[in-house]
């Protein structure tokens, strides 16, 4: 959902649900992930800078499904400084 003018969410409707794909296989599933380790997703492209609010069901073959509500806050200032962007152009929190 992206925030609209009002300050209220709208839903998206040139986002359909899909399953995200991991970064550096670009595949949906993984035959396996070890406990303790980690892995990135690609959460999407987004073109309008802005705040999204994103619902994600985490799944494995072995554990119960898990809902995550995330707050997404792109102000659309871009730099290539990793980690400037990282702390001022990107903003993630869990709802």
């Amino acid at each position: 959902m992206m925030q609209q003018e009002d300050g209220s969410f709208g839903r998206l409707t040139s986002c359909l649900p899909k399953n995200l794909l991991w970064s550096w296989t670009l595949k949906p599933f993984l035959d396996a992930l070890s406990p303790g380790m980690y892995a990135f997703c690609t959460l999407g492209h987004i073109f309008d800078p802005g705040t999204y609010h994103l619902v994600l069901w985490i799944a494995a073959g072995n554990a119960r499904k898990v809902e995550k509500r995330l707050e997404l806050v792109l102000p659309g200032e871009w730099t290539v400084d990793e980690a400037c962007m990282l702390s001022e152009g990107v903003r993630i929190r869990v709802l």
